[in-house]
This record gives C-alpha cells, structure tokens and sequence, in this order.
C-alpha cells in the first residue's frame, strides 16, 4: 500500500494473499507505573481523526519529552547491559608541558544518545550519583565521567556488576590506564 494515496492514513495492514486486514494503533505517548516490585508500562493512543496529516512519515515532530526525578533510581544490571550497548570507556594521551613526563593520561566513561532520551541518561547519572550530562553537537547529549574520584564509583559498578559482551576488554584496558 502507498502513504501517498489520498485515503490510506497508515492505520491498516493488510496481507494480500491471505486475504486478512489488521487494525494497528498509533501510539502517542507511554508512561511507566511502577508499584512495589511491580512495573506497568501503559501506552496513550489518540484516535484517528486527530491526525491531521496525509503523509505522516515525512511529517516532522520537534517533541522532546523529559521525565526528571531525582528519586529514580535503576537497576545496577540495567546500567551495565545499557552500558555493553550504548558506552564507551576511553583513555586519552596528550601532550602536557607541565608534567615531568610531557604527557598527560584522561580516562573518560561516556554514553552518548540522542537529546530526546536524556530522561535514561539522568536516570544513569542519579543512580551512579557522578558524571555530568553535557550537549553533544546538535542532537546528541552526551553522560560523561571523568574526574578521577568519579571515576571510581564506576569502576567500582563494573566490578560488581561486569560486562557481557567484548567491551568487557575495553573495560580491562580502560581500568589498567585507570
């Protein structure tokens, strides 16, 4: 089917040779409720003749939600698996005039995602409890570590909770510069 027709809307599929039709939702918004060891993730659908728009794929949506809380605190295997997806532990060596040796060594821990998911990237900050959050060009932002005291708050973490995947070396690599 083609977004380009007049009528179709994307609000239907349909399988041709099984002669079948299904009704999809857009979804809006979601929210998560979490209740003791309980966790709802409840997803808001507006209705159909709210949208406006022929060709909602090339329409162009500037909605930027955030939902700070200092008092949201994750789970420590969920920093590590986000982590073995979206970090990177990384060692810079530059020339250092000041120093006896000329050379200066800068450890830095980063995620790096796009600026409408800066609510995970706080959530990460606010659990850890060091870092900062900074701009990362246009529509990156950027949690970064890299102070010496802060950085062993995460090499503790990953002690006690370790990667998974190979970053697994790049994190032995990255506390033996430490």
């Amino acid at each position: 089917m083609s977004e380009n027709k007049k009528e179709y809307r994307g609000s239907k599929s349909a399988d041709l040779s099984k002669n079948i039709a299904v009704k999809e939702q857009r979804v809006d918004d979601s929210f998560c409720i979490k209740h003791k060891s309980m966790q709802i993730r409840c997803a808001l659908m507006g209705f159909e003749r709210n949208y406006q728009v022929n060709n909602l794929s090339k329409q162009l949506i500037k909605k930027f939600y955030s939902i700070s809380n200092n008092q949201h605190i994750l789970n420590p295997w969920f920093i590590t698996g986000f982590t073995d997806a979206e970090g990177s532990f990384s060692t810079f060596i530059i020339p250092d005039l000041k120093l006896k040796i000329k050379w200066r060594i800068l450890p830095r821990f980063a995620i790096k995602l796009h600026k409408k998911d800066i609510a995970i990237l706080e959530a990460i900050k606010n659990t850890l409890g060091v870092g900062k959050i900074r701009k990362s060009g246009i529509n990156s932002i950027q949690y970064v570590v890299e102070s010496f005291r802060d950085l062993q708050v995460i090499i503790n973490h990953f002690d006690n909770y370790p990667l998974i995947t190979a970053k697994l070396s790049d994190y032995f690599l990255f506390k033996q510069c430490f």
